[in-house]
């Protein structure tokens, strides 16, 4: 099985990477608006609703503040420790 890691941005206006198998499509953290996110995975050929998953690394909004954007609009789930939840506003 292989494992492609595409960094879609990295910087105070934003944070995330995807990782992906043949199987799953997995973004550890999104910190993008939700167009950001979508015009981003866009240029990849990959749609917001072909994301299975969202893993956000720790609780600061460059890094999971467009998550709940993606959680409401594109069903994502999202995974992340309490504290996370908590800061971001996701409980």
């Amino acid at each position: 099985m292989s494992l492609a890691i595409t960094h879609l941005g990295t910087g105070s206006s934003g944070n995330s990477t995807l990782l992906e198998t043949e199987d799953c499509r997995i973004l550890i953290d999104q910190g993008f608006s939700g167009v950001e996110l979508e015009r981003r995975l866009n240029r990849m050929g990959i749609k917001p609703e072909q994301i299975d998953a969202i893993v956000i690394s720790h609780h600061h909004g460059d890094h999971g503040g467009g998550a709940g954007i993606a959680n409401k609009r594109w069903g994502i789930p999202i995974y992340c420790n309490i504290k996370t939840a908590e800061e971001l506003g996701l409980e």
